[in-house]
């Protein structure tokens, strides 16, 4: 039987339409996240499927009771992770970029990020079937278009893996330059054979990814060019502003792959 869990913001987290229709099946924990992870894994282990939505900053006060009260006797919670990368105008305090790098190293937890909506149904449902617990993190606004996988290009020797909402960025660069784009979809456990299936062709590896470079999916598979958010406070702004401050937007990445020696074949680009 799957269950609803929150600290404090059903609505944010659109939990509240459940606590409507299924009010016996959600709960509401109040501003205490700690708590939160720890009544999730007793729900867990009296045989019942809790899926805990938090944002991604407040999740950074329960990951203690992720290791010790989940992951290590691996308890079926499942985690969406919402504001999951830079969030714009809610400020320093809320950005989520950390929950990446603090969490992967935690033995049995499994970390993904969808691409779409779509995905986001689809990796919910293996979350819910998995006998073990899964971090499934997407950021704040509006949904994806949804975006197939792309078929191989190779004419760059470059491939480029993106995490969730950075896939759409990862085409526009593989229209570009030409270059193959793979979506991580599973952070962890990630699949190395990718990465040195390219490798054994001569590729350089880029990784993009809506969260901190240091300690991100990046770093932990060897990127060659690694685009993300720089180990530092980024400040409040939007997203926007933010991306084009921090040179993660898509011109910035594009200019210093120019300046690596890739050469840019199009100046057009396309979502599709």
């Amino acid at each position: 039987r799957i269950v609803g869990v929150t600290p404090a913001m059903p609505s944010g987290c659109s939990m509240n339409i459940l606590m409507k229709a299924m009010p016996d099946r959600a709960f509401d924990v109040g501003i205490a996240e700690g708590h939160m992870v720890s009544f999730a894994a007793g729900l867990a282990a009296g045989g019942l499927r809790p899926v805990v939505a938090v944002y991604s900053t407040f999740l950074q006060r329960a990951v203690d009771h992720v290791m010790h009260d989940v992951a290590i006797s691996a308890l079926p919670v499942v985690f969406c992770v919402d504001r999951a990368g830079v969030v714009g105008a809610d400020g320093v305090t809320h950005q989520g970029l950390y929950d990446i790098a603090m969490l992967k190293a935690i033995p049995n937890l499994t970390i993904c990020q969808p691409r779409d909506a779509d995905d986001l149904g689809a990796l919910l449902d293996e979350a819910l079937g998995r006998d073990g617990p899964t971090l499934i993190r997407y950021p704040r606004g509006a949904v994806p278009v949804r975006m197939p996988p792309r078929p191989p290009r190779g004419g760059a020797k470059l491939a480029i893996f993106a995490t969730g909402d950075e896939y759409p960025k990862a085409c526009m660069l593989g229209d570009m330059f030409a270059a193959d784009v793979v979506h991580a979809r599973y952070i962890k456990p990630f699949d190395v054979s990718a990465v040195e299936a390219f490798r054994a062709r001569g590729f350089k590896i880029a990784s993009i990814e809506n969260g901190s470079v240091s300690g991100g999916m990046g770093e932990s598979i060897g990127a060659d060019f690694r685009f993300g958010w720089p180990d530092e406070f980024v400040v409040h702004g939007d997203a926007e502003s933010l991306e084009k401050a921090y040179a993660f937007d898509l011109e910035s990445i594009a200019s210093r792959l120019e300046g690596a020696g890739f050469e840019r074949v199009s100046r057009e680009v396309s979502n599709g």
